[in-house]
């Protein structure tokens, strides 16, 4: 399939083709290391969306928005090598919890533009994707989505990600099928050469990550004479202490897919886990559906659960998206700010990005204008 993203900032031709390919890794001395071209294919995306953000992002002067040149600097440094053009086989790895998640040069940015602003909601989604989180980028791209008066560029863009992102999804979840048929029958073993497998050309899967951790978990339990837990919402799986290295490895799979009820496995996460079933995913439903409006009501009940569960990006977009529809920066939206951001970064960093947000004068840059009649245009 061809995408043609015509707009005021580049002409890009994407293709994608069949999930895997024999293209070696670099420094792979196997010559038939398999490739997953619809990753592939979703990480270019990523990168070129990136790209056409940043150079947006750029023209803020450099005095008013430190902080947006402060991250432009850190993402170049990191990408440095990477041509987006190029196949993503040949790009070097970079890791978006450095670059975006724990990084303060991306939240100082974030809060130097207009909150809800399509650029920096998009620049949000296309680096996790671009890095290869997908779910992530998935969970990002869905929001903004249901974001009102959206420039068509920014809806393109969007349509983008979410096209490439079920793709990966899709073609994930028919090649683990074999792997969780195995582990349907108790086939441990069989169950985690397939899962082990996938992570080994998608390390970023959650799903895989997911259903390895629960081979494991159901191993150890088998071997002390324990029954089978197959559902995780079930009281056996709530009374369940996980030992250190199982939570670390279901901590790591919630960070990437925090939308999962398999990854809240164990005692330590049941408040989490019921926050997720009775506020979260009934919300979520609501979002993706695209079939009733999502009121500022909506948002801010949203917003608010997700920060509960410990889901600060998805709640830091909300909470953006939010204050963009309402056209003011409330108190309590910089406290909600605060609240998030001091689970992500330290407490220096934080004071630095709210104390700019409760000045009188502060002014964010604008990428995309907005006009009295809430229409929007792009410079």
């Amino acid at each position: 399939m061809y995408y043609c993203l015509i707009a005021p900032w580049i002409v890009v031709t994407l293709s994608t083709g069949f999930i895997f390919s024999n293209h070696q890794e670099p420094g792979d001395q196997s010559e038939n290391a398999p490739r997953f071209l619809e990753l592939d294919s979703a990480r270019k995306v990523g990168m070129l969306l990136t790209s056409m953000m940043v150079d947006k992002l750029a023209q803020a002067d450099k005095r008013q928005f430190p902080g947006i040149h402060a991250w432009i600097s850190d993402y170049r440094k990191a990408t440095r090598r990477i041509d987006p053009k190029s196949e993503p086989e040949s790009w070097p790895n970079f890791n978006a919890d450095n670059l975006v998640t724990k990084n303060p040069h991306f939240w100082q940015m974030y809060h130097e533009i207009a909150p809800g602003d399509p650029a920096i909601l998009l620049l949000h989604a296309s680096v996790h994707l671009a890095a290869g989180n997908v779910e992530k980028a998935y969970h990002l791209a869905e929001m903004i989505a249901i974001q009102p008066n959206l420039p068509k560029t920014y809806k393109q863009g969007i349509g983008f990600i979410l096209t490439d992102c079920k793709k990966v999804l899709r073609e994930t979840k028919k090649t683990l099928l074999t792997g969780e048929d195995s582990f349907a029958v108790q086939e441990f073993e069989s169950a985690k050469k397939t899962f082990n497998s996938f992570l080994e050309i998608w390390p970023n899967s959650s799903a895989a990550k997911l259903d390895l951790a629960r081979t494991e978990l159901q191993m150890s339990l088998s071997e002390q004479g324990k029954d089978f837990i197959l559902d995780t919402t079930s009281p056996e799986a709530a009374n369940l202490v996980l030992t250190p290295e199982l939570e670390k490895v279901f901590s790591e799979a919630r960070k990437m897919n925090p939308l999962s009820l398999q990854a809240y496995m164990g005692k330590n996460v049941q408040n989490n886990l019921k926050i997720l079933t009775s506020k979260i995913l009934p919300m979520w439903d609501k979002i993706i559906s695209n079939e009733e409006e999502i009121s500022n009501k909506d948002m801010e009940d949203f917003s608010i659960a997700c920060q509960k569960c410990d889901i600060d990006e998805l709640a830091l977009t909300a909470n953006a998206m939010l204050v963009a529809r309402r056209g003011i920066v409330r108190s309590e939206n910089v406290d909600f700010v605060n609240k998030s951001l001091v689970k992500l970064l330290k407490k220096e960093s934080v004071t630095l990005i709210v104390d700019r947000m409760k000045k009188s004068e502060y002014r964010p840059f604008r990428v995309v204008q907005v006009a009295q009649d809430g229409s929007t245009s792009t410079p």
